[in-house]
């Protein structure tokens, strides 16, 4: 397997990329979607401006990297090497991602398009998901402890089926919690 160590890749370069080790390495504007992903690792990687959309991730290793401005539709992160996983995304969009069953305590949302993404079983305890739209997300038995959703919208959490203890909500976001129930609510 190859071994990338702090190299660049650019859609100048090529839009696919050779099996192998990436660390701390950078990737701007590649168009990687629907490509296949497997085995790779990636390890401190920056991606800026990629579309990684519907690309296949099976046995990925994905440590500590960074998708800034990116396209992340429809990638079943569950299929990664769960060794470790830890992502931060900014203003990228993740709708009809997968994160069944993973540890999300070390990753973090940031002004994210997030429609219909699964949480089901995720451990987001801890973590991050500022300013993120979660219109039609499914979250059930999710580890919500200490999660930040203060500033997040859209949401349907069923407070019965998920452990919502210590979470931050927004008082106006409050509804979200409550929507099995038909609550009406004035402002």
């Amino acid at each position: 397997m190859e071994e990338y160590y702090q190299q660049s890749f650019t859609a100048k370069d090529k839009d696919s990329l050779e099996k192998g080790e990436y660390e701390d390495c950078t990737f701007k504007q590649l168009d990687l979607s629907n490509r296949d992903l497997s085995d790779h690792k990636f390890i401190e990687c920056d991606f800026i401006d990629c579309n990684l959309s519907n690309a296949k991730l099976a046995n990925t290793s994905i440590q500590e990297c960074e998708f800034k401005n990116c396209k992340l539709l429809g990638l079943q992160f569950e299929d990664c090497n769960s060794f470790n996983f830890s992502i931060l995304a900014i203003d990228s969009q993740l709708d009809h991602a997968t994160f069944y069953q993973l540890n999300l305590s070390n990753s973090a949302f940031k002004h994210c398009s997030m429609q219909g993404v699964d949480l089901t079983e995720a451990d987001l305890k801890k973590g991050k998901m500022n300013n993120c739209d979660l219109m039609d997300a499914h979250f059930e038995r999710t580890d919500l402890e200490g999660c930040d959703l203060s500033d997040s919208y859209n949401f349907q959490i069923d407070p019965e089926l998920n452990n919502i203890s210590q979470a931050q909500f927004s008082q106006n976001q409050l509804i979200g919690l409550l929507g099995k129930y038909n609550i009406k609510t004035k402002l």
